[in-house]
Parts: C-alpha cells; sequence; structure tokens
C-alpha cells in the first residue's frame, strides 16, 4: 500500500527510499476479531507495537513487520474467586490475512531447526494500519504468546531469528535498517549479521523495561541451543546466564528506553554502552479517542463533558456485563457517581493491591461516613472503583492480588463499590479509555518504563491520578487548586494516603460538577485532553526518525 503522506521527505530526506523491518513477539491488531486480536497481545508492548505501525505510516516511513501468530488464545476466568484460564485454538479462517507464496506461486513455507528438530514455518500477511505485517505460523512452536514454559520459549525466540533473513529472501526484500521493539528477537541481529550483505546493518533496539526480572534471560548453558557462532557468547553472557538485553544493547547502534526517565535509568543500568541510550516517550494512536471527539472541529470543555457521559454509559453497561458474566452479580452501576479504572497488567512495581488494600472502604466509602484506616478516619469519598488486568500464570503473589479484589467485589460492604472486572483485553482497554473519569496508575518511582494508559486516558479528557514516574511526568503537569492549570494529580510524596488524597480532591471536583454546576471539572478534562493530543504516536514516530 503506498503512503502518501510527505512528512518525511519533508523533514528527513534521508530516510527517503529506506526500508527498515521492525520485529516483536506480539502487537495488537484490531483489523482481527476478537480471539485472533487477544491471542497476539498481551499488554502495553504489543498495544505500541500496533499503534507504532500506524504512526510509521503516518509519516511516510518504509517499514514492514514480523511478528508471531499464536495457534491458542488464553482467556481470562475466574474460578472459586482466583483467576483461571481457558486455552482455546484461533480459528484464523475468516481473518483478514493471506498466506504468503513463493516464486512458484505455491504457499510460502520456510524450514528451519531448533534442538535439531526441523520445524516448517507458514507465512502470512495482513495489513496493520497501511503496513504489511508478516505473521509466522506453526503451531508447535508459536503455540502461546509468553509462555511459563522457559525452553519453549527460547525456541519461539529462535525460530522467530532464524526464519527472518530466509523471509528477506523469499520477499526479495532488502532492509536498510533493523529495529527490535525488546530484546527478544535479539537473535534475527545476529543471524542477519552473519550475511555479508547485512554486516553492518543499523540495529535500533527499543527496550521497555528497567525491571531486571523482566528482560529475558536463560542458564548461559542453554547459549548452544541458539546455534550462533560463538563469538556472539561475549555479548549474551552475564555470569551464569545469557542475557538478551544486554545483548541487544552491545549490537544495536543505538538503544532508548521509552522516556527520558527510562532512558537514564537503562543508562545507569548498563554503564559501558550509556553513550548511545536515550530516551523517547512512547505515543498512543488517536484511534484510543471517543470517534466523535477525534472528528470535532472544535472541542470544548461543555463538548467534551457532553461526550464523555455518553461514553461513561457504555463503560458501565460493559462493567456491568462483565460482573454477571465472570462473577455471577446482578450490579447496576451509578452514571452520578465518580468512577475510576485501573486496568494493567498485575505486576509487583504496579502496586495496584498494596496501594488500595487500607484505603479501599474510604475511597468507595459513603460521603457521609468516616472509615478507619492506619491513615486514621477518613471521609468516604462516593467512588466506584473498577481494577482489572491478567496475572502471569507462574505469579502467584499477584494470583493472591486478584483474590483478594474478587473478595472485595463480592464482600457486603463493597459489592457494587469495587469490582474487579475480567477478561482483559482491547475491548475492556477501549472502555476504560473512553469512559471512566478517573484513571489510576500506581507504579514504583523508576520502575515504570513509560507507560500508555495514561496517554489513553488523557487523549479523551479523562483525568490521570498517577505516580510522578515514567512518561506520565514528562508531558502532564500538577493540578493547580487555585488557577486550575494543570492535567494531572501526581503520587508525590508515593505512597497510599497520597492517593487517597488526591482521590479526595478529584471526587470533590466531580460532585461539585454534578451536584453544584461548577465548571471546574470540565475545565481540568479540557487541559487534560489538549496535553493527551501532544502524545500521539505519529509526533513518537517522528522522533525515533529525526
Amino acid at each position: 500500500m503506498k503512503n502518501t503522506s510527505k512528512w518525511i521527505d519533508e523533514n528527513a530526506a534521508e530516510f527517503v527510499g529506506k526500508k527498515i523491518l521492525y520485529l516483536c513477539m506480539e502487537m495488537l491488531m484490531p483489523e482481527m476479531g476478537s480471539a485472533a486480536r487477544e491471542a497476539n497481545f498481551n499488554g502495553g508492548l504489543g498495544i505500541l507495537a500496533g499503534d507504532t505501525m500506524e504512526g510509521m505510516h503516518t509519516i511516510g516511513a518504509d517499514v514492514s513487520a514480523v511478528i508471531p501468530m499464536y495457534k491458542y488464545n488464553w482467556e481470562q476466568r475466574i474460578k472459586n474467586g482466583r483467576q483461571d484460564g481457558a486455552v482455546k485454538e484461533v480459528n484464523y479462517t475468516y481473518e483478514p490475512i493471506e498466506e504468503v507464496q513463493d516464486s512458484n506461486g505455491e504457499p510460502l513455507v520456510i524450514e528451519v531447526t531448533f534442538e535439531g528438530r526441523n520445524y516448517p514455518v507458514a507465512v502470512y500477511k495482513l495489513i496493520r494500519a497501511g503496513i504489511p505485517v508478516y505473521l509466522l505460523r506453526n503451531g508447535e512452536v508459536f503455540d502461546i504468546l509468553y509462555t511459563g514454559d522457559r525452553k519453549q520459549r527460547l525456541r519461539q525466540e529462535v525460530v522467530i531469528g532464524k526464519v527472518v533473513p530466509l523471509l528477506l529472501d523469499a520477499l526479495n526484500l532488502s532492509i536498510d535498517a533493523l529495529h527490535l521493539n525488546e530484546a527478544h528477537t535479539i537473535s534475527a541481529a545476529c543471524f542477519l549479521k552473519e550475511r555479508k550483505e547485512y554486516a553492518d546493518i543499523p540495529v535500533v533496539f527499543t527496550t521497555h523495561t528497567p525491571v531486571p526480572a523482566g528482560m529475558e534471560k536463560y542458564p548461559v548453558d542453554w547459549f548452544s541451543s541458539m546455534d550462533l557462532p560463538h563469538k556472539y557468547l561475549q555479548y549474551f553472557q552475564n555470569g551464569n546466564v545469557i542475557d538478551f538485553t544486554r545483548a541487544a544493547i552491545h549490537l544495536s547502534c543505538l538503544t532508548n528506553g521509552v522516556s527520558k526517565e527510562h532512558g537514564e535509568v537503562t543508562k545507569n543500568m548498563f554503564l559501558t554502552d550509556r553513550n548511545k541510550i536515550f530516551g523517547i516517550i512512547n505515543g498512543s494512536s488517536p484511534k484510543w479517542q471517543i470517534p466523535e471527539l477525534r472528528e470535532a472541529d472544535e472541542v470544548t470543555p461543555e463538548f467534551l463533558w457532553t461526550i464523555h457521559k455518553s461514553y461513561k454509559k457504555k463503560a458501565l453497561e460493559d462493567a456491568s456485563w462483565r460482573a454477571k458474566e465472570y462473577l455471577g452479580m446482578d450490579i447496576s452501576y451509578d452514571l452520578k457517581k465518580p468512577t475510576a479504572g485501573m486496568f494493567r497488567r498485575l505486576a509487583d512495581y504496579k502496586q495496584q493491591y498494596p496501594m488500595f488494600k487500607d484505603i479501599v472502604r474510604a475511597v468507595c466509602g459513603d460521603r457521609d461516613k468516616l472509615y478507619d484506616t492506619p491513615y486514621g478516619k477518613l471521609e468516604g469519598l462516593g467512588i466506584q472503583l473498577f481494577a482489572g488486568g491478567i496475572a502471569h500464570p507462574a505469579d502467584s503473589e499477584r494470583q493472591e492480588w486478584i483474590k483478594h479484589f474478587v473478595d472485595w467485589s463480592r464482600s457486603d460492604e463493597l459489592r457494587g463499590r469495587f469490582t474487579f472486572l475480567t477478561g482483559y483485553g482491547m475491548r475492556m482497554l477501549t472502555h476504560g479509555a473512553r469512559g471512566y473519569d478517573f484513571w489510576i496508575s500506581t507504579p514504583r518511582k523508576n520502575m515504570e518504563a513509560c507507560g500508555t494508559s495514561d496517554q489513553r486516558a488523557a487523549l479523551n479528557g479523562n483525568l490521570n491520578i498517577c505516580a510522578f514516574t515514567g512518561g506520565a511526568r514528562e508531558y502532564m503537569t500538577e493540578i493547580d487548586p487555585d488557577t486550575l492549570e494543570g492535567s494531572a494529580l501526581f503520587l508525590d510524596p508515593y505512597g497510599p494516603e497520597t492517593l487517597y488524597r488526591k482521590l479526595e480532591y478529584a471526587s470533590k471536583l466531580y460532585y461539585d460538577c454534578v451536584e453544584k454546576t461548577s465548571d471546574a471539572y470540565k475545565k481540568i478534562m479540557y487541559n487534560v485532553w489538549k496535553d493527551g493530543m501532544e502524545m500521539t504516536v505519529d509526533t513518537m514516530a517522528k522522533k525515533y526518525v529525526l
């Protein structure tokens, strides 16, 4: 598909005609149906990958992408009050994909080996926002995204690495640069560099986590399973493990974190390579916006408020459906109450449960009552609070968080006031971005690489109550209660009591709006929307090119 954008021609002429190959292990592809879509992304990394395709197409970059196509979708369920899951095979028959053919007009199948076994990999193509995305299919290898079987995970990462050079041959595609979105695909850079024509290919590496436990590592003796020349061991070996992030940084010409803060944190983690590490804040697709807002000729505070109310109704209807479908509870939520959401992957550093465990009764409690907490007696704030997200099946502590959330949801005191929404995926995330009054994110300082859920909320004018870290601190400012300038309520100092106080202020703003016809909340919504509009994915794509 030809891109008619002229931005790259006018602003980065050196990239005109340059072909970039983008690699990732996951991607949100809205073009697909629900089951196929959810099977191929897990969270922020996949969302960003899908949005990046849109941004690159918008500015006119010549990009192709390669990702696996997974056989199974893991569907979140609740059983006996705990997270459970059903693994279901995805039917790709009616998806908007096409078989790629070889030079003889036959379906293209690329054969590679792992630990002596041969694996035939079929190739399909999907057009994601104008960008060709090549999907690699072998159900035995690419069974499920981020499997807990470590050897299977290495098999996936080595197979994609081996396929990439052979796929370029089959497509007669010559590339000028390689972009690795996370380190899972670093073997592809190594296999490409073994070819004379790609020995010096520029490799750009985007890292997405400052959490060491989130960086891909395997026992050092597994290096032999990668089938790489021994010279690469020096880049991978980090004590008794092979470290994919370390190798990707060493082999890249440029490495970026996904915010300025994350760039600095990454520099301090990899001091020998610090001079080629920097930060570029992530962006988000405008398509996360309410359509009427995206298409409006003029946006005013009153317009934002009016259109938001209609999408809040849809979000609460979806919440009622999920409460019934997954928890067996018939609940109608109150449109007049302030509604807060936090739908994110559950991880220790995100702190969703610890931040709320001592204050949830007060946050969701009646406004005319006081509640005993470790921080003294706190007034009820009258907020409807919704949490959602997936805990990795191997993460027992986060599984316990979900049990606590489900127990809260079913308790007499919090029923209909707090609800854990099950079935995390694009539909839930879309309602979260468009229909919730407040968006809450509580990661620890310097642990959040960027975070884009706040951007998606901001694009719709919805107030962020968030930790002062990652990307949020880069584009939003604290609200001044006197002038009403600013666009966020930051948790600084970080902790549950600060979270309560910021929610207390937000709740008062909201109730003053609906009960006393104050315009303060609407003005802040407008501030949020303006700052959010600076964070579109095409702006991010331009920074990568420049």
